[in-house]
């Protein structure tokens, strides 16, 4: 089953858990072309930016399965804010419990109705409604 198509699932689970986990909702093609795109730095922990900087990762976030899971849960208007690369090898690696990220990084500074202040990183009380998505890739098998 492809939970982008049971949205009421998906709004559940999330309601329910805070978090879910789906099978693959886009083709092995377009993971590739991300892998293949994505920068190596030996020894790096991972790349800011990489939404910026890679027409494969821009794809990847435009993808029919991963805009119709974001929207059951953000609505139609829902947008990526930003990629971030984590690679964790043998060399660089670190352990991640559970956690809530609590801010973003935004570019200005702008006022709107309804909402309060906003410093350089935005906290909950500025946002109407934010989620991570996370994709998991390999490149040495499962």
């Amino acid at each position: 089953m492809v939970l982008a198509d049971r949205p009421n699932i998906v709004t559940a689970r999330i309601e329910r858990d805070g978090w879910i986990s789906t099978d693959p909702v886009v083709d092995s093609a377009l993971l590739d072309a991300v892998i293949a795109e994505l920068p190596v730095v030996p020894g790096a922990a991972g790349a800011r930016n990489i939404l910026a900087e890679s027409d494969a990762v821009r794809a990847l976030a435009r993808a029919p399965g991963v805009r119709a899971l974001a929207e059951c849960i953000l609505g139609a208007e829902c947008f990526v804010v930003r990629g971030i690369l984590f690679d964790k090898t043998p060399a660089a690696n670190w352990k991640v419990i559970w956690h809530q990220d609590l801010s973003i990084a935004v570019r200005e500074r702008r006022d709107a109705p309804g909402f309060g202040a906003c410093p350089p990183h935005c906290s909950p009380a500025c946002l109407p409604c934010a989620c991570t998505s996370m994709t998991a890739l390999s490149t040495t098998g499962p």
